[in-house]
């Protein structure tokens, strides 16, 4: 089933370049038990499971949890899971010992008297839950039909006229009755029509079958996450023999197939040379890939044999990554007609175009080495693809990068200021460096006057925190006195937004933001008149960069994590400063570039590229389910009423399970009260302790969040706690008669 599929994933992949979808990776470090990872799923509450040779793991986005035959498992080496409809989670064992994983507890013949226990080594080979809610188990040897609690057969594959390796290899998910199974193997069609103890095989024909079941083609079964197909050589089928989907002609034999998924109307082959995604090409290459999820957030989860699991973002192509992309730090950038542009320490200019980067023009071709690295130099690439460097007393510029043959003019450029921004307005060239805002007078054409033209008033500030240009081209920089604007061959000191003295500060669309040196971030409105101002303080942050990204959004690099900032009207009245839970986006990056639809974030040597649109979704909420109910005497389980005697109220103990694969940073509240009024009480960890509480009827809520999201719907439950014995009407009836009576 391999030949030609392959050649063209391949192809598809090599004509990328050397880009990639960002991932995250989890091996035995994060928590795994073993590398070697056989299958994922994705039960029915949103927690991942994860099959492995050295027992199993549940991962709710933040922490792996670790189960071994320590903790009941009937043994270490589980290759997959199913979910029935009453909830219980059937695990596919080595040894095939039956179980289950219900409440906390994992049930087997040893403590569940309708299992039926495994005398010699009989492998669980696949579990299917069929159409009437039944589950069947098929192991090497036979078969086994479960409804409830109670076996509806069991029978021997040894009784079978058909070989075993293909009866347990071939059996249909499909259950075209009660009893009855649908078989393909060696080319044809049976229908297996099973009793109590014993099965019977009939040949089915029909042309629907035989136009597509010739001997020479290899077929196999893939579930994965309860989608289930049949696969050849040639298409893609469901379990009624109808055509899903057509593979590419001349699939390489070479490659052993896994299993198929189908997502968002995307097909993603699972092999031994990696995961083969429709018309993205393949990801994981050269990775046994054995198994694949989709998570709460719709992010795919891949486990490989060997090599742990892998995590790609849920519209994967909106991301892209380019390994050794550069290897000096990032001082410049700037996308010009859908091409990267950036400057490198050493003064290199590459571009990344079409998923490839290249050097366009080499430092040493303009610049003595002497100026490499040098403190503060001046980049600026214009929209025509020109070029201008500033550094000491030296200038060069490059009218057309792209160009072939380059032209290089290069000038000498006296001043005595440390050059850090270069800006233009119409046909002027500005400068802003520590100390002073520049006016830049000649020109490139013939020759470059040393003449220049200071702005701003050095008598009384001897420092330019920063300078930033706004939509009407206007430039502007705060100093030590406040902020300023640059008119003609002077700056003005604007009616009153003036004596706001910024450390940093961007335009977003009609909007000035900034921040001040102690750290509260300012939104301005109507900046050139009756300043409208809006304050959000530090949010627990430090503010470094900003980065506007569209009229109402800016992307706020900080000590930590990324902040969203939002004003005008997406943001509903007061402007926001958000977390963004996204961890594919790199943290504390080198440098970020906005471009017109993506950003480009550089770290240690990559760029992963992100749409912008990405940026701004709202983080996933975490979601909270209570998991069990203790008293210092015995558990009790989850109702939404729970009942619990005085005698046992002294301590009671509840706990609660979250899933957040948005973000692994989460609190928790909680309210405990009498009535409709809540009383929320922030709590660190997930388990809520009452201690001597009053009798009485209490209600109990949970709710969480994470830095990006606000908090989700509260869970509740009623926790009914009864009256001691001198608190019941009977008693305190007869303490008042014998009262009475004395």
């Amino acid at each position: 089933m391999r030949n030609l599929l392959s050649i063209f994933l391949l192809l598809l992949c090599s004509l990328a370049g050397a880009q990639e979808h960002p991932m995250l990776h989890y091996t035995v470090e994060d928590g795994l038990p073993s590398d070697m990872v056989y299958r994922v799923y994705r039960d029915s509450k949103g927690f991942l499971w994860f099959a492995t040779d050295k027992g199993i793991a549940r991962y709710n986005g933040i922490t792996f949890t670790k189960f071994t035959t320590d903790d009941g498992l009937p043994d270490n080496e589980i290759f997959a899971f199913t979910e029935d409809h009453q909830g219980r989670l059937w695990l596919a064992t080595f040894n095939g010992e039956l179980c289950f994983f219900k409440d906390g507890k994992f049930h087997t013949a040893h403590n569940t008297s309708f299992l039926p226990p495994t005398t010699s080594a009989n492998p669980v080979e696949r579990l299917n839950v069929e159409y009437d809610s039944s589950v069947t188990i098929i192991r090497k040897w036979d078969v086994l039909n479960i409804k409830g609690e109670k076996v509806i057969h069991n029978f021997s594959l040894a009784s079978s006229t058909l070989s075993t390796a293909d009866l347990f290899s071939r059996l249909a998910q499909e259950k075209t009755g009660p009893g009855k199974y649908r078989l393909i193997t060696n080319g044809n069609v049976f229908d297996v029509f099973c009793a109590a103890d014993r099965c019977n095989v009939q040949r089915v024909s029909s042309n629907q079958f035989d136009k597509y079941l010739v001997n020479e083609l290899n077929w196999f079964w893939s579930v994965m996450q309860d989608q289930t197909y049949l696969v050849n050589e040639k298409y893609v089928f469901d379990g009624a023999l109808n055509i899903r989907k057509q593979l590419p002609d001349g699939f390489i034999i070479s490659h052993y197939i896994y299993g198929v998924f189908r997502s968002r109307g995307q097909w993603i082959i699972l092999t031994d040379k990696g995961a083969f995604i429709d018309d993205d090409g393949p990801v994981l290459t050269n990775k046994k890939v054995s198994g694949v999820t989709e998570d709460q957030c719709g992010n795919y989860w891949f486990t490989t044999l060997g090599d742990g699991v892998f995590v790609i973002p849920k519209y994967f192509s909106r991301y892209k990554i380019i390994h050794n992309a550069y290897d000096r730090k990032p001082e410049y950038s700037r996308e010009v007609g859908g091409r990267l542009l950036f400057v490198t320490e050493n003064a290199d200019v590459s571009m990344l175009h079409d998923g490839t980067v290249s050097t366009v023009l080499p430092g040493n071709a303009y610049t003595p080495r002497s100026s490499w690295g040098h403190y503060l130099t001046a980049y600026f690439i214009g929209n025509n693809f020109s070029y201008y460097w500033f550094s000491d007393y030296f200038s060069v510029h490059i009218p057309n990068l792209l160009a072939k043959p380059q032209q290089v003019v290069k000038k000498r450029f006296d001043h005595r200021y440390r050059l850090k921004k270069i800006f233009f307005a119409d046909t002027n060239m500005y400068f802003s460096s520590n100390e002073t805002m520049l006016k830049f007078i000649g020109t490139f054409d013939r020759g470059m006057a040393r003449d220049y033209k200071i702005l701003n008033d050095t008598n009384f500030s001897k420092h330019i925190y920063h300078a930033a240009q706004a939509p009407d081209k206007g430039i502007w920089y705060s100093d030590g006195k406040g902020l300023a604007a640059i008119r003609g061959d002077s700056t003005v000191k604007l009616k009153d937004i003036a004596n706001k003295m910024f450390k940093a500060f961007e335009f977003c669309g009609s909007y000035l933001v900034g921040y001040t040196h102690n750290n509260q971030l300012i939104v301005c409105n109507n900046y050139y008149g009756d300043a409208v101002y809006d304050t959000i303080f530090s949010k627990n942050c430090i503010w470094d960069k900003l980065y506007p990204l569209d009229s109402f959004h800016l992307l706020a690099s900080t000590n930590e994590l990324y902040r969203l900032i939002t004003v005008g009207k997406p943001a509903g009245g007061r402007s926001t400063a958000t977390v963004i839970d996204n961890p594919f986006v790199p943290l504390r990056a080198d440098a970020i570039c906005v471009g017109d639809s993506s950003c480009y974030f550089f770290k240690k040597g990559s760029i992963t590229t992100i749409a912008k649109h990405e940026l701004l979704s709202a983080s996933g909420l975490p979601v909270v389910s209570f998991s069990e109910i203790a008293s210092s005497k015995r558990r009790y389980s989850i109702d939404p009423i729970v009942s619990i005697p005085f005698a046992e109220s002294k301590n009671i103990t509840i706990k609660f399970s979250t899933l957040s694969f948005s973000s692994k940073l989460v609190s928790y509240q909680y309210s405990l009260s009498k009535g409709n009024g809540d009383n929320w009480i922030d709590i660190k960890d997930e388990q809520i302790n009452i201690v001597n509480s009053r009798y009485g009827e209490y209600v109990v809520k949970v709710r969480a969040k994470t830095p990006g999201s606000s908090y989700s719907t509260p869970i509740s439950l009623q926790l009914t706690i009864g009256r001691p014995f001198w608190a019941t009407w009977w008693f305190i009836t007869l303490m008042v008669g014998v009262a009475t009576a004395i």
